[in-house]
């Protein structure tokens, strides 16, 4: 699953995260009229003092429930709003 987050966020080697948590081992298929895909979802950590450039950055929210009903309300991507509920789901 390290290998997956790297790649999508470009992130190089190295022991990068504090930590990395599957919300869906086996991912959920996604499907549409031109493709199938699997969505899988990664909670990553990193570490506090790993500099992460302000450009980087679209947003903050704390990782609280408050935090996440906050994050809802920016989110326009239906997978990232399905992945979100899940974390919500297992963080009671």
């Amino acid at each position: 699953m390290q290998r997956i987050v790297r790649r999508e966020f470009k992130l190089d080697g190295g022991d990068l995260f504090a930590s990395l948590e599957e919300l869906n081992c086996a991912g959920w298929d996604v499907d549409s009229s031109s493709s199938s895909q699997r969505v899988y979802g990664v909670v990553a950590e990193l570490p506090r003092e790993l500099p992460i450039p302000e450009h980087s950055v679209g947003a903050s929210h704390p990782a609280t429930v408050l935090g996440a009903r906050e994050l809802l309300g920016d989110l326009v991507c239906v997978q990232c709003r399905a992945l979100l509920y899940e974390w919500l789901e297992q963080a009671r």
